[in-house]
This record gives structure tokens, sequence and C-alpha cells, in this order.
């Protein structure tokens, strides 16, 4: 897992990277 100024995201398998913002949920 890897944090960025946006939010958090998370590393999948697939080498796909999902990015949650959590301030602009």
């Amino acid at each position: 897992m890897y944090y960025n100024a946006s939010g958090y995201g998370f590393v999948m398998p697939r080498g796909l990277i999902f990015i949650n913002l959590t301030s602009s949920s």
C-alpha cells in the first residue's frame, strides 16, 4: 500500500492502481 496527497491507493495483483479520495468522497 502507498499513500499520496489525494488519499490512499491500493496496488492490485494485476498491476492496476486504485486510488480512493478520502477528502473528495
